[in-house]
Formats: structure tokens, sequence, C-alpha cells
């Protein structure tokens, strides 16, 4: 964000030069442009620079965030421990019934 930032910075002031040389009848200089400038607009410029930035970054975000719901969707169960596994696949006993038992 910081050489986008300057380079936008720069652009505002060149711009804010060539507006007030052309009112005044003469060149400023950048320094002069860029002292004024920053005074009456740069508190207000990286505001907004920085909600442009911002907006722009926010929809980038929220495709992240979904792709990471995706994944945690598509995970499969944990998996049962072997032991569990094991019990759980032994046949019930059988019951004996009495006539059984007494042959």
């Amino acid at each position: 964000m910081n050489e986008d930032f300057e380079k936008a910075v720069i652009e505002e002031i060149q711009k804010y030069k060539w507006i007030e040389s052309e009112n005044l009848g003469y060149d400023i200089g950048f320094e002069r442009a860029a002292h004024e400038w920053a005074e009456k607009y740069g508190t207000a410029f990286e505001k907004y620079f920085k909600s442009v930035i911002e907006e722009k970054a926010a929809p980038a975000a929220k495709k992240k965030a979904k792709k990471k719901a995706k994944k945690k969707a598509k995970k499969p169960a944990a998996k049962k421990p072997a032991a569990k596994k094991a019990a759980a696949k032994k046949p019930a006993a059988k019951k004996t019934t009495k006539a059984k038992a007494k042959k």
C-alpha cells in the first residue's frame, strides 16, 4: 500500500500545483504545492485512500472465508478409535432358551 499511496499523493500534489499555478499566473513549485496540499487535503485524502483499499480487499477476504468454510464442511467426520470399532463389530451374544439348556 505504501508505494501506491505515495504515487497517489504525488499525483494529487501535481494536480494541485498545476491548478494553483494557473490561478496565480506563475509556477508555485512542487515544494510549496506539497506543503499547501498536505495542510488542506492530506488527512482527508489518506482516509479516502484507505477506505478505497479496504473496499477492494473486502471481496477477496470474503472469498477466502468462503473457501475456508467449504474446506471445513468437506472434512470427513472424525474416525472412531480402533478399540471402539472392534467392540462395535462383535456380534451380540446368543441367548439360550430353556429348551436348549435342558438338552
